[in-house]
């Protein structure tokens, strides 16, 4: 038996089918997103109570950890002096990759349904 663009050529062989299917649910991208829902499945049991008695606490220490990205990487493109004289290419860029997340995730979507 032998793997020819993921589909089995197989003989008389029974278990080529669970080889066959191992390839084709096998996805990367599917894997990566059940590992990261069991885990977020798993520390929800924690972090609910949290949320519940400190709200506040919660929403001013999400808001510095964005602002401290936000600031972290304006202060580093500044540094770039392509970016520094023509912010257009900087804001073009930005849009571009907002663009492509956009169509990974409504590929993504349609997978799962």
């Amino acid at each position: 038996e032998r793997l020819i663009c993921n589909e089995e050529v197989t003989g008389s062989n029974p278990v080529g089918s669970k080889t066959e299917n191992f390839m084709l649910t096998n996805d990367p991208i599917k894997e990566f997103d059940k590992l990261v829902r069991e885990a977020q499945e798993s520390a929800r049991k924690y972090s609910g109570p949290i949320k519940r008695r400190y709200p506040f606490l919660l929403t001013l220490l999400l808001t510095f950890g964005f602002l401290s990205i936000a600031v972290g990487f304006h202060l580093w493109a500044e540094t770039i002096p392509l970016f520094h004289e023509r912010p257009a290419v900087l804001i073009l860029i930005g849009m571009f990759v907002l663009f492509l997340t956009g169509t990974l995730y409504k590929v993504l979507k349609k997978d799962r349904e």
